[in-house]
């Protein structure tokens, strides 16, 4: 699975890409201020931090060494496994006891993860959150790997939508017109995003067992559509003698 993904999906993500890059310019600019605040402003547990950032980014090292590898990854599952070991992480950091990290719910979690993923400088998390949700099955998302991802989601939605009036107390009133002015250009200058659809999959593991590619007579022929268009018209775009090549055929 890794190996196929490592082929076609730079081609996939970069599609996805075009259609997310005004929430992702959004999530990186909003990132410069938002990751300089004082914890409090977060909303994050005292319990579990300093007020001061750098000390707390010291605390959690791990799970933002953890995250930050997750621009590297191209298997879909390998991103959801990057995920959940962030989240694991970050609970352990936060409660050494194991009683108190069976009661940790998310309520404590998303604001660390808010503060992990903006201490990691992540460049394109929208685009990683639809790549995933476009290529897993409903069975990829059950369980803990479905929760934590839905947690990681939600702290780059926080960061990507937040409006720097919620935090006056912090930013001051002058300093909050200048965001919300960049804000708006960055708004003008790219077009608005657009989420990519969960596909419908004839055959769950169609990418996984026969690479989406069938072979009569010698002649080599691409699987009809078995995902959405917006995720098949990279790899056919590619010459399908490239394709073929690229996947060691």
């Amino acid at each position: 699975k890794g190996f196929i993904f490592s082929k076609i999906g730079p081609k996939i993500f970069e599609n996805i890409q075009v259609m997310r890059l005004r929430d992702d310019a959004l999530f990186r600019f909003n990132s410069t201020w938002l990751s300089s605040m004082e914890t409090k402003y977060l909303d994050i547990d005292p319990n579990y931090c300093s007020p001061d950032p750098v000390k707390t980014r010291e605390k959690y090292s791990e799970a933002i060494d953890n995250i930050s590898d997750i621009e590297y990854l191209m298997c879909p599952k390998d991103m959801l496994f990057c995920i959940l070991q962030t989240a694991q992480s970050i609970i352990k950091s936060a409660c050494p006891n194991e009683e108190s990290q069976r009661s940790f719910g998310a309520d404590s979690l998303i604001p660390l993860f808010i503060f992990t993923i903006l201490s990691a400088n992540l460049t394109f998390p929208n685009s990683s959150v639809d790549y995933v949700t476009s290529l897993t099955t409903q069975t990829d998302l059950e369980m803990e790997f479905g929760y934590y991802f839905v947690c990681f989601e939600m702290a780059v939605t926080f960061v990507t939508t937040v409006d720097p009036n919620s935090y006056l107390e912090s930013v001051g009133n002058e300093k909050a017109k200048i965001l919300l002015e960049e804000i708006k250009k960055i708004n003008e200058k790219y077009p608005p995003s657009v989420p990519v659809p969960k596909p419908e999959f004839q055959n769950p593991d169609i990418l996984y067992e026969g690479h989406g590619i069938n072979e009569k007579n010698g002649k080599f022929t691409l699987e009809s559509d078995p995902y959405n268009e917006a995720l098949t018209k990279p790899l056919r775009q590619m010459e399908l003698e490239n394709v073929l090549d690229e996947l060691g055929f």
